[in-house]
Order: C-alpha cells, then structure tokens, then sequence
C-alpha cells in the first residue's frame, strides 16, 4: 500500500466543505471536556459532550456483507455521544448519539470521495442490557451509488456470561426506508447476530468479532436470503494521554451470487484516534 499516496488523499478530502462543520464540533468537544462554566448558583451544569474521532487505512470496504469497494480506502470519522437525563420506568441511563465516517480511494468513478455515512440515534441502558434504535443515512458524494436510508435497532448485552467471560451478544435489524444499501433493488431487510468476546493484554484491548448476515426483501442482489459469516479480531492500544492505535483483521465468507467473483476475502486495517 502507497501510505504517502493515501496521506495525499487525505489531505484532499478534508479540504471539502463539510470540514469547517467537523472542526467546529470538535472545537466544541474540547470546550464542553475541558469544564461548563458557571453562570450562577442556580446554574445546572450541561452535559459532558465526549467521543472520539481519528483516521482509518483499511485495505477495502464491506458493507453488511456487500463489498463496496476492493482497494484500499482511508475513512475520517467523528463519534459525538451526549448523555441523557432521562426518567423512564426501567431505563437506568441513556445518551444521544451521532457518527460520521466518509471513505476516501483513488478508484472512485468521479474523484476521491466516495461514500458517506452518518447514523444518529438514542442508547438506552437497562443494567447490561442496551436497546439502540438508530436513524442511517447513505450518500455517495461523487455518484458512485444512490442515496439511501433506513432505521434500524440493536439488542446488545455487555454483561459476563458463563463465569468471567464477557461474549457482548447482540442482534441487529436494519430496515431500507429509501434506496437501498446493500446491493439489491428493493429497499430491503438485513438481520444480523454476532458475539464480541474481549479481554485485555498487557494494556491492550484485544475483541474477537464473530458475524452472521442475513437479508430479505431483496436487500441483497437477486434476493439472496444468506448474506455472510465473519470473524476476526480487533485491538486498541493506548499511545498517549487519550490517543490510541486501532488494528483489525476480518475475514468475509459470503455467496458467489451476492459478491460475484469475490465469494471469500479478507479486510485489514490500522488507524489513529483520540478520545474526549
């Protein structure tokens, strides 16, 4: 992989528009960590704004066990998290998200970059137990797909099962409202359901990623039902005060009909990133 070739496109893309609205949720994140200030005694402080943002390499793109692009792409993103005070029967804690990934290749049809993803919702905690419905919104700058959206929600549980091991359980459906983002002709359905088991080494978080897709209403090309099985692994390694390095190593097992040509592959990445 041409790191430098790849630096440069960076580079590139953050001179877009969109950049001045990231640089001012950023500086804005910053502020609200660093303390509220207080008007008065009356005064309630404002929630603690955190998240985190950074840059990956990954040497392609799948999207739901679709594989968006082959060659290696850098993918900017922003992560906003804001909690809420919410007093609701069961609900222990909850917080209003938002997530920002752009991907960036030199194979795009019509420039660099290709593809946007923003998804926005609510997390609500039951102990270990969390609901999240989230809004999705798709878009590719440059052409290269059309416009979609749908709504989605994940059952996830974050607690110990079988003694000391944390398994994360979790279960998805995804539901096309307009357009379609997988790669077949009708808005569609994608259910998955996976396990996430993690552990630490030597400071190092290390998580075992283990995927099942499926798919209905044509969200997959020629209605495929079966979409994929994956597995791999994944690590977060602190490098300074809130910044860490990222690694990951997926393997895809999926259908000639829904990848033609590519029915197993694998996706690597690295990147930098920095909490607040």
């Amino acid at each position: 992989m041409d790191f430098p070739q790849y630096t440069g496109i960076l580079f590139s893309y953050m001179k877009k528009t969109y950049t001045s609205i990231v640089a001012a949720l950023l500086v804005t994140a910053f502020t609200l960590h660093a303390g509220t200030p207080v008007l008065d005694s009356k005064t309630t402080s404002l929630p603690t704004l955190g998240g985190s943002f950074g840059v990956d390499i990954v040497s392609g793109y799948t999207f739901n066990g679709v594989q968006i692009e082959k060659g290696p792409t850098v993918q900017p993103y922003l992560n906003l998290n804001v909690p809420l005070d919410i007093q609701l029967g069961l609900i222990d804690s909850a917080s209003l998200f938002v997530k920002a990934r752009q991907f960036t290749t030199s194979n795009a049809p019509k420039g660099d970059w290709f593809r946007s993803e923003v998804a926005t919702g609510i997390a609500l905690n039951i102990g270990a137990l969390s609901l999240t419905p989230t809004y999705h919104y798709i878009n590719s700058p440059n052409g290269s797909a059309d416009q979609a959206q749908a709504v989605s929600a994940t059952l996830a549980y974050g607690g110990k099962l079988f003694g000391q091991l944390a398994l994360n359980p979790h279960a998805t459906v995804f539901y096309g409202t307009q357009g379609n983002a997988g790669n077949g002709k009708d808005n569609g359905v994608y259910y998955e359901v996976g396990v996430a088991p993690g552990f630490k080494i030597q400071g190092t978080d290390v998580t075992v990623p283990i995927n099942v897709g499926v798919a209905s209403n044509n969200f997959y090309a020629n209605d495929q039902r079966y979409g994929y099985t994956s597995f791999g692994v994944a690590t977060k390694t602190p490098l300074l005060t809130n910044v860490f390095l990222k690694t990951s190593a997926t393997y895809f097992s999926t259908k000639e009909a829904l990848n033609s040509g590519q029915t197993n592959h694998w996706q690597i990445g690295a990147g930098i990133g920095v909490d607040f």
